[in-house]
């Protein structure tokens, strides 16, 4: 008995079978859903969330001990679920009989699925892309965990205020987030994230057991990048994780060639952020003192996070990227013809006459001297 409501186990022994009974007296589930409770994720028209997962779990674990489950209920007047288990091993095939010895498990020992699931990215962690995992499910949040954990480190939120910092705080390379949530739902969280500057490259993907085509236009007026629908297969997710990464990618790709000014494939957010970048690193392109963090500090943003965000989205880091920059403009400058060599190196930043040199000959295949008597011929 609690503040909400009773539940009622029973449990009993009848003949050559074990007979459990869990009857409450809560809402009730309506007699167009009874044929469908035990499927997973699947959503009610008369209640608020989803089954989940757990139903669909208890009923494969009866089933492999020759089990049988089943629900009674009425809309409004409680559910009773009943259960029965064959008792000994007359039931069972040789197959099903395991005589090994059972081991002890040591109370060390994290148990897939119910371990608690920490944001710290362990040594082992840090050659897999983050990804963030945004439901108030916690049945679905442990299911995917299971089948993403090995490809991925998967991050944990339980509401869409929760899944909204932590997306500013590790910057993923994947949001995944169910739409139907309390006080912020999916779309709310696509649309806040996607206007920050901070995590406005992140492609998201959201879940939702809602097909309608003007839930789907909702989603992507947001700045959803893709949707997938309830109930769905692990592979289907798994391919629509890997192909945004994959776009994701191809576009870092684009911008390490660096044409930095111009890639149209880029959403505004993230243009406006580097035109900011450049403009600062080049408002400064004479200070052998600029630093990432000063760049950083210009932005508003801490240090980790600019060069998060840079690396996100050139593939460089934010040294190679304001070092880069910095060759550019000396190319420029060497093209007008206007510059000697040595004056531009300092012109750009550079104190260092060998250190340009290489640089400028690892950035465009030729010395600056070599790069000056082309433009001449």
């Amino acid at each position: 008995i609690g503040n909400d409501g009773l539940i009622v186990v029973k449990l009993k022994v009848i003949e050559n079978r074990v007979e459990l009974r869990i009857k409450d007296d809560g809402p009730g589930i309506a007699a167009e859903d009874l044929p469908n409770i035990f499927e997973r994720f699947y959503q009610s028209n008369y209640a608020k969330g989803g089954t989940g997962i757990g139903l669909t779990l208890s009923q494969k674990i009866i089933e492999l001990h020759k089990g049988t489950i089943k629900v009674e209920s009425t809309l409004h007047k409680g559910a009773e679920f009943i259960m029965e288990i064959p008792i000994g091993e007359a039931f069972f095939t040789d197959k099903d009989i395991s005589t090994d010895q059972i081991e002890t498990i040591p109370q060390t020992l994290s148990i897939p699925g119910v371990e608690i699931i920490s944001d710290d990215i362990t040594p082992e962690q840090n050659d897999k892309l983050k990804l963030l995992f945004i439901d108030d499910n916690e049945d679905i949040r442990e299911y995917l965990n299971d089948n993403l954990r090995e490809l991925y480190h998967v991050i944990m939120a339980k509401n869409g205020t929760e899944g909204i910092k932590k997306a500013q705080k590790y910057l993923p390379a994947l949001i995944i987030s169910d739409i139907m949530m309390d006080e912020i739902d999916g779309t709310e969280v696509c649309s806040i994230l996607k206007k920050d500057k901070r995590t406005a490259h992140i492609p998201i993907i959201l879940l939702t057991s809602k097909t309608s085509e003007e839930s789907t236009i909702e989603g992507f007026e947001k700045g959803a990048d893709d949707y997938i629908y309830k109930p769905f297969k692990i592979k289907l997710l798994k391919t629509r994780i890997k192909n945004l990464i994959g776009q994701r990618n191809q576009l870092r790709e684009k911008y390490s060639i660096l044409e930095l000014t111009g890639a149209e494939t880029l959403k505004e957010l993230d243009e406006d952020f580097l035109s900011r970048v450049i403009k600062i690193i080049e408002d400064n392109i004479n200070s052998k003192d600029l630093a990432v963090a000063d760049i950083a500090n210009a932005l508003g943003m801490s240090h980790d996070k600019y060069y998060r965000k840079i690396k996100t989205l050139t593939g460089l880091s934010a040294n190679k990227l304001t070092k880069k920059i910095r060759l550019k403009k000396a190319a420029s400058y060497l093209q007008t013809g206007e510059y000697s060599i040595s004056e531009v190196l300092y012109m750009v930043g550079f104190s260092s006459p060998s250190y340009f040199s290489k640089s400028f000959s690892d950035e465009f295949g030729l010395s600056p001297q070599k790069y000056v008597s082309e433009l001449q011929h």
